[in-house]
């Protein structure tokens, strides 16, 4: 098995299988703690904080990783050779079910058409088109109607 990270603080895919297998146990998108794997670390508690992007990490022999990684180690057995899709967008949605491995040309046809986003906060879909609002709609379908 090949090493993840360069420098003296490299593991190997095996090393990091091998910790996820003993302390981490998967429930439904999320890995919870099955064994103390530190002074913190509380067992059933998540394993995981949520970063400022929306994807969620977590620390393994003092080095983070993507946990959309981390789960699809565990359920496949090697490290993801490409780059893992959330297929509903959903960047903390880690269902193993909703991550795919895909080149990133494959990855970037999985984004929204240009001319809306959805706003979390407000829960709306909102047409904002060359930084000119054009309104909220309840509905994705609805908000690619109107960007057309």
């Amino acid at each position: 098995m090949y090493q993840l990270v360069k420098g003296s603080n490299a593991l190997l895919v095996s090393d990091i299988l091998a910790h996820c297998n003993k302390y981490l146990e998967y429930d439904n998108g999320t890995l919870k703690w099955k064994a103390k794997a530190g002074s913190q670390c509380t067992i059933g508690d998540e394993a995981s904080r949520k970063r400022k992007d929306g994807y969620r990490q977590t620390k393994i022999k003092g080095i983070y990783y993507q946990t959309h990684r981390l789960i699809w180690l565990m359920h496949n057995g090697d490290w993801p050779v490409h780059t893992i899709d959330h297929i509903n967008r959903v960047r903390d949605d880690n269902r193993i079910e909703n991550l795919r491995d895909v080149t990133m040309k494959e990855n970037l046809q999985n984004v929204p058409a240009k001319g809306y986003y959805f706003c979390n906060r407000a829960q709306k879909w909102i047409k904002y088109v060359k930084k000119v609002y054009g309104g909220r709609f309840d509905t994705e379908a609805e908000v690619i109607a109107a960007c057309q």
